[in-house]
């Protein structure tokens, strides 16, 4: 993982963004990879019409320029959803080895 996007991706974690379950996003929730997208869309300068997704997860050039394996993002997506916080969410993502 690249530690730029670690860094930043685990202080939007923790900004207080309410969390989403089984869905990227919706208008005010996130779930943990829909935090991402919206910081691979701010840094990318991506308006919110363009498709970013694949069903639940983000698309390969997100993971891709994060950093982070599919296996991680779906490890991170089950935890999103089987109810782990943004916190602990934020631990896990702590743990990936920044570059």
């Amino acid at each position: 993982m690249y530690k730029k996007v670690q860094l930043r991706w685990i202080k939007d974690l923790l900004s207080g963004i309410p969390q989403q379950k089984g869905k990227l996003r919706t208008l005010n929730r996130r779930c943990c990879l829909g935090v991402l997208n919206d910081i691979y869309r701010e840094e990318k300068g991506i308006d919110n019409q363009v498709s970013l997704s694949e069903s639940h997860m983000p698309v390969k050039k997100v993971l891709d320029w994060a950093g982070i394996t599919n296996v991680q993002a779906h490890y991170l997506a089950y935890m999103n959803d089987s109810g782990s916080t943004f916190k602990q969410i934020a631990k896990r993502i702590e743990s990936y080895k920044g570059v």
